[in-house]
């Protein structure tokens, strides 16, 4: 694999930085670990100044890299909008009239951070008795490490329209910088159909994840022109939605009884069963997948720690920046060899993709990719 090198450079008080490598090897071996990448959600990096790729489509997470972007800098994907206007009828005259349709964009910004962790061990005696304290397994370590805080980002984004490490808290600057509560986000059971974090109290143990809701959120992929992702099976892919739940949300899915009908009298059979995707089950279009890392309702809601809030999301839901890929760097002060020590970097940031239009009445937002369904989901042990 190609090796990149960086040339010392002199910090803006004038301490000298250490020269450190990154490599092709690390970055896949990040991705390798990485939850979404696993189950092929994340797309081929756009790079450039290119927008989303084709949307009829796609991957959930749209990774852009624009390397030289440091710490506090954005990194902006753009998209064009598909033309709207009536069409002309006849010789009617379109120059310089309301017939001639103005190209219009629509942006977001991803703001990316460093982040950074480092481990090790103290003298050279242990490597006799202890095989694991060499430099590979740190940086494996460091590299699960890494791809456990960027599927937390993820689910940051997700939830609060940023990563926890460059938005930490709500403000007034906009879904650009700010923690942003998701626009489309909804209750399970007869919770009306749009809630917030104040109405979340509705939800009770009546209104739990089940195939009303995933019937529910394939009529709301349909009515909003959702652009669905591509599900990598053993045999190329099957295209669909995806509805991430808590694993204590697929187990009420997994009590409704017209799920346990279809699945034992209407299974599919061969390598179309879900089950060669990675999937837990397949319902009207949606694949299912769990993560314990699907949160509980907002804080301060009642029986909070009863609900969890699934997610479902088509395409280009998700714009992942990179400005530093990951690299590791070896501890500088080692007492002439005493002290063994790395440490993994890496800047970047995560964005859910509610997408900006700028306008004569001003900015707008809206997200055309994804949507929070909160239900009742008790602990069943």
């Amino acid at each position: 694999m190609a090796v990149r090198e960086y040339p010392d450079v002199v910090s803006a008080t004038g301490g000298q930085l250490s020269r450190y490598l990154w490599s092709d090897s690390l970055h896949h071996d990040v991705r390798d670990k990485f939850f979404f990448t696993k189950h092929g959600f994340v797309g081929p990096d756009v790079g450039g100044e290119g927008g989303t790729l084709d949307t009829s489509v796609g991957y959930p997470i749209v990774e852009k890299t624009e390397l030289g972007k440091g710490r506090g800098k954005h990194i902006e994907l753009p998209l064009l909008l598909a033309l709207t206007g009536s069409a002309t009828v006849g010789v009617t005259a379109m120059v310089d009239t309301a017939a001639e349709e103005a190209l219009l964009f629509e942006y977001r910004k991803a703001y990316i951070e460093t982040i950074r962790h480092a481990t090790g061990y103290i003298g050279d005696m242990s490597e006799v008795r202890n095989t694991f304290l060499n430099k590979d397994n740190a940086v494996k370590q460091l590299t699960k490490w890494l791809a456990e805080q960027e599927e937390q980002m993820v689910f940051d984004a997700f939830y609060r329209g940023n990563a926890e490490h460059v938005a930490p808290s709500s403000g007034t600057t906009g879904i650009d910088r700010d923690q942003v509560l998701h626009p489309n986000w909804y209750g399970g059971g007869d919770v009306p159909a749009a809630v917030s974090a104040t109405v979340e109290d509705a939800v009770d143990s009546n209104d739990t994840m089940g195939t009303a809701e995933l019937e529910r959120m394939g009529v709301w992929f349909d009515v909003n022109k959702i652009d669905p992702v591509r599900v990598p099976e053993k045999e190329g892919f099957q295209e669909g939605f995806i509805a991430l739940l808590h694993p204590y949300q697929f187990y009420t899915l997994r009590q409704d009884p017209v799920w346990q009908s279809a699945n034992e009298n209407a299974g599919v059979r061969g390598f179309q069963n879900p089950l060669f995707t990675g999937a837990k089950g397949l319902w009207n279009g949606i694949f299912i997948y769990t993560s314990t890392l699907v949160e509980n309702a907002e804080t301060g809601r009642t029986d909070r720690t009863s609900k969890r809030k699934a997610i479902f999301f088509g395409a280009n839901a998700i714009l992942k920046a990179i400005g530093v890929p990951e690299a590791i760097n070896p501890r500088q002060e080692d007492d002439y060899g005493l002290y063994r020590a790395w440490a993994i970097s890496k800047t970047l940031g995560y964005a859910r993709l509610d997408w900006i239009q700028d306008i004569a009445s001003g900015p707008t937002t809206r997200n055309q990719s994804s949507a929070i369904m909160t239900t009742w989901a008790a602990d069943p042990v």
